[in-house]
């Protein structure tokens, strides 16, 4: 996250997340999130609560791709969406 003034038409949302599950990967040849169940190569992730209900309150969302998709054991990432025009950044 950055500091500094923010453009016209943009907002910052700050949340706290109360609980988090690993219901999510990232496919590892493209970094878009895909569900538990997904075969490929891919590494779990942790979304939580806060980023399941954007989600899922999105009106036919792109598919989240992963700017800075997790490392290993990690679970610092950024990933970005697309609804209609609006755009969602996540960290």
């Amino acid at each position: 996250m950055t500091g500094g003034s923010l453009a016209p038409g943009v907002s910052r949302i700050l949340a706290q997340v109360h609980r988090a599950n690993a219901n999510h990967k990232v496919d590892l040849d493209s970094n878009l999130l895909r569900p538990k169940g997904f075969t490929l190569p891919s590494h779990t992730v942790y979304l939580g609560d806060v980023a399941t209900a954007l989600l899922a309150n999105l009106s036919q969302p792109d598919t989240p791709h992963f700017s800075q998709p997790p490392k290993f054991n990690e679970q610092r990432w950024v990933f970005e969406t697309q609804s209609g025009v609006l755009s969602v950044r996540i960290e």
